[in-house]
């Protein structure tokens, strides 16, 4: 069943801050503004919700001047908090999650490139052993394989 209550001050203003880049938490009797991912030595707390807000916006104009005042330089920075404040979402690099794969599967996988690796060695060892007898037949310029005493005279 969907709850269709409308939205509290706090949901309205955490989701407002979160952005712009500022996280609203509420703890027993306080709210705490801090940047998200900051440590605990930029945050700010207070008793009053609608302190805590004002605040939040004055942080994160705060840092967006700041990376303004710097110059060009900084333009890349200030591309990144804007696009993060659009998006909603920090940006996050994804990982590839392999498959899950059965004991029996995960085994197989194994064994498959175990043989793999000996094929690979084996063809190896034949084509360097193949590069040698041709070597060995250039270099004397007979057939080792054959024998002239063999041949019967015609």
């Amino acid at each position: 069943m969907v709850d269709d209550r409308p939205p509290t001050l706090f949901e309205t203003a955490r989701a407002e801050l979160r952005a712009i880049g500022v996280d609203l938490t509420m703890h027993p009797g306080t709210w705490c503004v801090n940047f998200r991912g900051a440590s605990a030595e930029t945050a700010y707390v207070t008793d009053d919700l609608p302190d805590a807000i004002e605040h939040g916006r004055e942080m994160a104009e705060s840092t967006l001047a700041r990376f303004v005042a710097r110059g060009q330089a900084a333009q890349r920075a200030v591309d990144k908090i804007i696009i993060e404040a659009t998006a909603g979402t920090p940006a996050r690099r994804r990982r590839r999650v392999p498959p899950a794969r059965t004991a029996k599967a995960h085994n197989r996988r194994l064994r498959k490139q175990h043989m793999r690796k000996l094929r690979a060695r084996a063809a190896r060892m034949q084509k360097n052993n193949q590069d040698e007898l041709t070597a060995d037949r250039g270099a004397e310029g007979v057939n080792p394989s054959k024998k002239t005493d063999d041949i019967p005279p015609a």
